[in-house]
Formats: C-alpha cells, structure tokens, sequence
C-alpha cells in the first residue's frame, strides 16, 4: 500500500522525457514500484519486469514509456550481459 501510495505521488510529477533509474536486488520491488507508476500514467498493458527482453514499451495517457533492464550495456552496436547490479529505467 506504500509503495502505491507514493508511485501514485511520484507520477503526478512525471511530464515526459525524464530518465528514472531504479536500484536495488533481485526482489526488492523495482517492478513492483514500475507497475504502480504506470498505472497511475493510464498504461492499461500488463507491466512485467523487462530482465529478459531488456525493453518493454508502454503507452500511457500522455506519453510513451520505456521500462528497461539495466543489465546490459550497448556498446558500438553489440550487447555485453553483465551481472553488475540490478537496476531499471523508465
């Protein structure tokens, strides 16, 4: 109930085109909190953690957001998988 309570604060003051990073481990409620943002944002889809396909888009009632999983690094066009932390984006 928290974590929807300040999801719901939190996406009052997204506008668009912000980069937020979250971190933390396997399980401590990353997605849990993504989920909660976005819906708040009118995504009406389904938010399932973006680990293993990297990026998920959503849409929401003013703008598009990108959910992806920081567990890889794009460098010169080829993809590196490294286990260094566990953090998402949207």
């Amino acid at each position: 109930k928290m974590t929807d309570e300040l999801a719901k604060k939190f996406a009052k003051l997204l506008r668009g085109g912000e980069i937020v990073l979250l971190n933390g481990d396997l399980g401590a409620g990353k997605t849990t909190f993504v989920k909660s943002v976005l819906k708040y944002l009118g995504v009406k889809d389904i938010v399932t953690s973006p680990t293993f396909t990297i990026m998920k888009k959503y849409y929401g009632n003013k703008f598009e957001i990108y959910h992806c999983s920081m567990l890889c690094i794009i460098v010169s066009n080829n993809v590196h998988f490294i286990k260094r932390n566990n953090t998402s984006s949207i």
